[in-house]
Order: structure tokens, then C-alpha cells, then sequence
């Protein structure tokens, strides 16, 4: 627990130095004219995916994968998307900003605890109309050697995004 404090408190110091938290900031990135945010998130990932498998591999961390369900998810997507666009916000934002004074993230969690209430009853009658199960899709293979490939991978295509959208001005767009 002591370790997930202390990178979440680096990663929230790193987001309120990049200013993720702004509403410009986000807006920026979905007009394509801002590629802060990517960038970080991009390095954030492709950083904890690594320090996570050496976590899982010393017996730190549990895997719980979730089973894929692709109209839920593509679902999820739409609507996390529009609540992006409409707050300027991420779930993970939310809570910073509202600690910076924004009370319109204030109003967003209260709207997102809602709207997850809200799923959380319908679920039973959605269920059915979400599509089929497709199990615990992952990057963790059977043998330890493979994981740490895919992992691996993943981290250098992240941090390769994230070095080639550094490299992007704005007035290349």
C-alpha cells in the first residue's frame, strides 16, 4: 500500500505539473491542437506496466482481469468520451480538480457516482443485450518469459508514442 501511495502521489504531481487537470488542456488534446496530456499518459503507462509486472512477479500486486465484452466496452468508451468532452475532465482529473477549486468536477463525480449507480442496477436487464463474453483478454502469457516480451512491447510502443507526439508542434497541424 505504501508503494501505491507513493506512485500515486508522483503521477498526481506529475498530472498537476502538466496541467491535465485545466479544462484547456484536455479540450486541446480532442481538437488536436494540445498533446500534453497524451504524452503523459503515454509515459505513465508504458512506466507502469513494467513496475506492475514486477510487482504481480514478486507476489505484490493480484491480476483480476476483467472479462471483454466489446459492446459494453465500445458503450463505455462513447460515454466516457462524451463525458470528457462535455467536462473537460477524466475520472482520475476529477478529484484534483475539484481539490484546485473547479467546482464543476464537483458536479461531474457526483454525475459519474450517479450514472455508475444507475448501470449498477440495470446491469441485469443490460447483460443480455452487451454481447458475449470473450474472457480475460491480457497481455499475460502462460510462461513468464512470453509476458515480459508483450509487456515489454507494449511499454516501448507507449513510450515511442509518447516520444513522437513530443516531436509534434502545434503548428504542424
Amino acid at each position: 500500500m505504501i508503494v501505491a501511495f507513493l506512485a500515486g502521489v508522483v503521477v498526481a504531481l506529475l498530472i498537476q505539473r502538466v496541467g491535465i487537470t485545466r479544462f484547456d488542456r484536455v479540450v486541446g488534446f480532442g481538437l488536436l491542437e494540445d498533446f500534453e496530456a497524451p504524452k503523459t499518459v503515454l509515459v505513465a503507462v508504458g512506466v507502469s506496466s513494467l513496475l506492475f509486472l514486477l510487482e504481480f512477479q514478486l507476489g505484490w500486486a493480484v491480476l483480476n482481469v476483467k472479462p471483454l465484452i466489446v459492446a459494453g466496452v465500445v458503450g463505455g468508451g462513447i460515454l466516457f468520451g462524451a463525458g470528457m468532452a462535455v467536462l473537460g475532465y477524466c475520472p482520475g482529473t476529477m478529484p484534483m480538480a475539484l481539490g484546485e477549486g473547479s467546482l464543476d468536477a464537483g458536479a461531474g463525480m457526483a454525475g459519474g457516482l450517479l450514472a455508475g449507480l444507475a448501470f449498477t442496477e440495470a446491469y441485469p436487464r443490460l447483460a443480455p443485450l452487451l454481447g458475449p463474453d470473450l474472457g480475460d483478454v491480457n497481455l499475460y502469457a502462460r510462461s513468464l518469459g512470453a509476458t515480459w516480451g508483450w509487456v515489454s512491447l507494449f511499454a516501448v510502443a507507449c513510450l515511442a508514442a509518447a516520444f513522437l507526439l513530443d516531436r509534434r508542434r502545434p503548428s504542424e497541424s
